[in-house]
Formats: C-alpha cells, structure tokens, sequence
C-alpha cells in the first residue's frame, strides 16, 4: 500500500529540513505547497485559481497542476496537488533553440489569449481573487489588505495612494503616473506572475513544449495591462525574456502601463 505523507509528517520535514516552500514527491506524483499561515504564502485562493481554470479549460487549453485538496494544520496551509515532471522554462531557456522558442512564445499567447476570454459573471469590474476575494499579488508585499474592487479607477486610486501614502505628498501633490493607467481598461483573469520560472516545459531538446503554468497564488481578476507588466517587471532586465522582445511576442504591449508599474514598484513602501 503506497503510504502519503500526513500533514503532521510534512510540516516536520519542511520545519526540520528547512525545504523550500514547495516539497516534492515525484515517486507519488505529489507536490505539497507549506507555508506559515500568518505569512500569507500558501492560501486557499490559489486552489480556488486552479479549480476556475480547471472547470473552465476541462481539455487543457491552460495546462495548470492537478488539485487534490487544501488543508490548514496547526499554523501552516497545506496546497496538495499533482507533480509535473520537467523544466521551468528559466532552466531551459539557455539550451533551447529558436525554433522552440517561437513555438513556446505561441503557445504562452494562446494561454493568454484563453484567459482572457474569460469574464466574470457577475461582476464584470472587480479586481479581486479569483473566489472574489482582495487581489494577492505580490505587489501590495502580501499585507496590504486591499480590494476587492468594483471598478478599475478604485483599483488605479489604491495603487497610487499605496505607493506614495498620503504622508508624503504636499496638496499641490500630482502623482505623476496616475495619468498613465486608463480607467476604462477591460478587466481580464490573469495568472499575474507569468514568468519563465512559472512555466513547465518537457520533450527533447528541440521538441520541448508547454507542459504546465504554477503558481498560481496571484491569480485573479486584473486590468488587461497587468500581465503585460508582470511578466516584464517579474523578469531580469537582462534575461533574452526581456532584453530580445520574447515577452512582446507573448501579449499585447502596454508600455506606459509597464513605466508607471515599474516605477511604483521600485518605491512602494516595504
């Protein structure tokens, strides 16, 4: 009988071994998510992200991990879901060919393209988590108990306000990158951190394709430049990600979008 770890068994050996948040079993072909419940690292809304994808893309048009529960134990989340085997693309990018490369930049545009045909049903402004709650992407540090909100001009505000608090400004205070974040942008569901260390490629050198996206944990409801951002600011500057235009040939290009983020991302408060 095939023996899988207990919760119990699984917070000793990340505690003890002082494992990375992310403890693989390939042998069962399991992969656990740990993390401290105060530190917000492992939550339940990135197994709400891939349940959505999952109910949504049932044949794989976004290849994402199998879930297989989620559980709290003691003060640590647990996220159990499938192990897939091969490369994140950051490793094998190095050794991959042109020819694999473009492949790779159309398969990740067809991703794209899938999540964002996606819409909310009821809420066709919120910028949120993907079951509605405040959005959890990195950028608000984790603390930041924002949204969600109803509309993209609540959402601009918050970010403004965030990255230069109030205490800061005089009252002839203009923040200089508002102006470059349009109100009337669309809302789409984004991974929000779709960068070459989140993206699972496998086959034989010259053939590799994509296999999964991980990592879901800021997944939600975002203005349609957000990906475009996160994928560039998420990125070494001098990766070929970035520095060769891959990334262009992935989504549409929202450049004073990407200036403004990059800019509230090197002053926003730690």
């Amino acid at each position: 009988m095939v023996h899988f770890p207990t919760a119990e068994e699984l917070v000793n050996l990340w505690a003890t071994n002082r494992c990375p948040g992310v403890l693989k079993f390939e042998e069962l072909g399991l992969v656990v998510k740990i993390g401290h419940r105060e530190y917000h690292r492992v939550r339940l809304d990135e197994a709400s992200a891939l349940r959505f994808i999952k109910q949504s893309y049932p044949l794989g048009e976004v290849p994402v991990p199998q879930i297989y529960g989620f559980r709290s134990h003691k003060q640590y989340n647990l996220l159990y879901m499938s192990h897939v085997p091969g490369q994140t693309l950051m490793q094998a990018w190095p050794d991959m060919v042109k020819a694999e490369k473009e492949v790779i930049a159309s398969q990740l545009n067809s991703i794209v393209v899938a999540l964002r045909s996606l819409t909310h049903v009821t809420r066709p402004h919120l910028i949120g988590s993907a079951d509605d709650g405040p959005e959890r992407d990195m950028f608000l540090r984790w603390t930041h108990q924002a949204g969600g909100h109803d509309s993209v001009s609540s959402f601009h505000d918050m970010l403004s306000e965030y990255t230069i608090p109030a205490v800061t400004r005089s009252e002839a205070f203009v923040d200089p990158y508002r102006e470059l974040l349009p109100d009337d942008s669309r809302v789409f569901f984004s991974h929000a951190d779709l960068t070459p260390t989140n993206i699972i490629v496998a086959g034989p050198r010259g053939e590799r394709r994509i296999s999964s996206v991980i990592d879901w944990e800021q997944a939600g409801w975002y203005p349609e430049y957000w990906e475009y951002c996160k994928l560039n600011i998420g990125c070494p500057d001098d990766h070929e990600w970035r520095s060769e235009g891959w990334a262009d040939k992935v989504i549409q290009v929202y450049s004073d979008e990407l200036y403004a983020l990059a800019e509230y991302w090197q002053i926003r408060p730690p």
